[in-house]
């Protein structure tokens, strides 16, 4: 609660306080979503039945298509460009978007969340697209089209695929693993650890290395001018720490249930960031997850409801406590 707060900022109490109002205004604001995403395709050429599918996949960043080949099966850059719109906007704060028609949409972008996430998405797809330009026969409009599209689907956890990325050499397939980390922002529709959680871990390590050279220097720990504890932070690292082991534990599970390395710690990635597509033969953006045993699909559906429900509030149900109370 705390650390939603936080990333609500201290305005989020001012500009709409009862909870009810708050819920109404965020579902509004996601309905607007997927009708201006529904609207788009259905303009530049998909079905009504396809345009209002795959917008509601977008903006929830569930990623389900009505074909097998995903996007790629239309082979049209105007839908992708569009999705590749709608899917960063599922990836951004609902709350955000109820105080930016209230307060200007100038107010969306001052948050320190947003920035940080539109930056490390500018960053990823710039990379990618330098990487296949260079490694491969596209042109660079090309590149920046394939990267933009199948990097922001796998950072915002959507999991809509336009081309086979896994086969773009082994720096794009490390690449696209530790994207599978990124995850959107806090009160967004995406998974994984998110980009506010990324956010607090590195000022944390900013000030501790700050106190290396300065030891007597009072640093206030700050997030949108708010000042938070180190009781945040632990949990944040907790967190994270939990998160990694989980996935390093559940990879070595799904290994020995048979599937190969790269297969078993992408797919338990994909999983608990609920994005989809993973890595390799068996998992990879041209596959389904339809070849895996049964071991290996049971250890990978807990995968997904550790990492849809982030981790605690799944494994505090397993606690005595919380069945004496």
């Amino acid at each position: 609660m705390q650390l939603f707060r936080m990333e609500s900022s201290d305005k989020s109490e001012k500009f709409m306080p009862k909870a009810a109002q708050m819920a109404m205004a965020i579902i509004l604001a996601y309905l607007a979503l997927v009708g201006a995403c529904f609207v788009s395709l259905w303009i530049a050429g998909m079905s009504p039945f396809d345009a209002i599918c795959h917008a509601l996949a977008t903006i929830s960043t569930g990623g389900f298509s009505t074909k097998d080949a995903s996007v790629g099966y239309y082979a049209n850059p105007w839908f992708e460009w569009i999705i590749v719109i709608f899917m960063i906007s599922g990836a951004l704060p609902l709350t955000w978007y109820v105080r930016a028609t209230q307060e200007g949409w100038q107010e969306l972008f001052k948050n320190s969340q947003v920035k940080a996430f539109l930056a490390t998405l500018l960053v990823c797809v710039t990379v990618m697209t330098v990487w296949l330009w260079a490694v491969s026969e596209h042109p660079f409009t090309e590149a920046l089209r394939l990267s933009a599209f199948n990097v922001t689907s796998i950072v915002t956890d959507t999991g809509f695929v336009s081309t086979t990325y896994d086969e773009w050499g082994d720096f794009a397939i490390a690449a696209f693993l530790l994207f599978t980390f990124i995850g959107g922002c806090t009160g967004s529709t995406s998974g994984s650890i998110k980009v506010f959680r990324w956010q607090i871990l590195f000022r944390y390590f900013k000030t501790q290395l700050a106190l290396m050279f300065q030891p007597n220097r009072v640093i206030s720990l700050k997030y949108e001018n708010m000042a938070y504890s180190n009781d945040v932070v632990l949990s944040v690292i907790t967190f994270i720490a939990a998160y990694l082991m989980t996935w390093g534990l559940l990879s070595l599970a799904v290994s020995l249930a048979g599937v190969d390395f790269l297969s078993a710690i992408s797919a338990v990635a994909a999983s608990m960031a609920n994005s989809g597509p993973g890595l390799g033969k068996l998992v990879g953006a041209c596959c389904t997850f339809q070849p895996l045993n049964d071991v290996a699909k049971w250890l990978l559906s807990l995968a997904m409801l550790l990492g849809r429900l982030e981790i605690f509030t799944l494994l505090i149900l397993f606690t005595p406590n919380f069945w004496r109370r």
